[in-house]
């Protein structure tokens, strides 16, 4: 009679995890330390086998020595009681010892308030809010929207680069000396002072006195 309700419970889970995977290879690295054919066959994984297992690297696993973490992510809690920066560094650890598995999201602290929502895999597929910010995938939108129910999805990709409309403009005023340190030379002009003037004035007389005289000694 046991016998019988594991293999019920056993279809039953069977039909509630069958999922119409795409029929691409793209290998995906997953917590568990094996390498799936695409992100969407190791979600089937995870409900099947009933643990939290996430695509934590594109591309095939490595030698666990070998694997090289990102220093980005959400910290989570291993099986261990021991806490990793991210799912990629669990999986190094899975990688060596298979009975250690993802518990959650957070420290292993039992009053740890910080579980994530959902469980996001760590693969690259960007997305842009409506905060004009860039998350890594849905996944990790949604997330920050349970935090932020105004936020929302605005577009597939990256956020546009908004520098354009951010940059500061330098004035076209010329800036004073307090700002940009340098010191104005004044400029000097020669006085004219009276006595040149005086002098001058002397020498046009003398010379119309002598045209004078000269005109006087022809009528003469």
């Amino acid at each position: 009679m046991q016998l019988k309700h594991l293999f019920l419970v056993a279809g039953v889970v069977a039909a509630q995890c069958d999922r119409a995977c795409p029929d691409v290879v793209e290998p995906v690295c997953a917590s568990d330390g094996k390498t799936y054919n695409n992100p969407c066959l190791v979600e089937v994984a995870a409900c099947s086998q009933k643990k939290n297992i996430i695509a934590v690297a594109q591309g095939e696993c490595k030698d666990c020595d070998n694997r090289v973490c990102d220093l980005i992510g959400l910290l989570v809690c291993g099986s261990d009681g021991q806490p990793y920066g991210n799912p990629c560094f669990l999986s190094i650890a899975t990688c060596r010892n298979a009975s250690i598995t993802l518990v959650r999201c957070g420290s292993c602290e039992k009053s740890s308030n910080n579980i994530c929502k959902t469980l996001c895999n760590m693969i690259y597929s960007p997305v842009c809010g409506s905060n004009a910010q860039t998350y890594g995938n849905d996944c990790a939108l949604k997330n920050a929207a349970c935090e932020d129910p105004s936020l929302s999805k605005v577009s597939e990709g990256e956020c546009p680069n908004m520098n354009s409309t951010n940059t500061t403009r330098v004035p076209s005023t010329t800036l004073d000396n307090s700002v940009t340190g340098t010191t104005d030379v004044p400029k000097t002009t020669a006085p004219t002072t009276t006595a040149s003037k005086s002098a001058s004035t002397t020498v046009m007389t003398s010379v119309a006195a002598a045209i004078v005289v000269m005109l006087f000694s022809l009528w003469a």
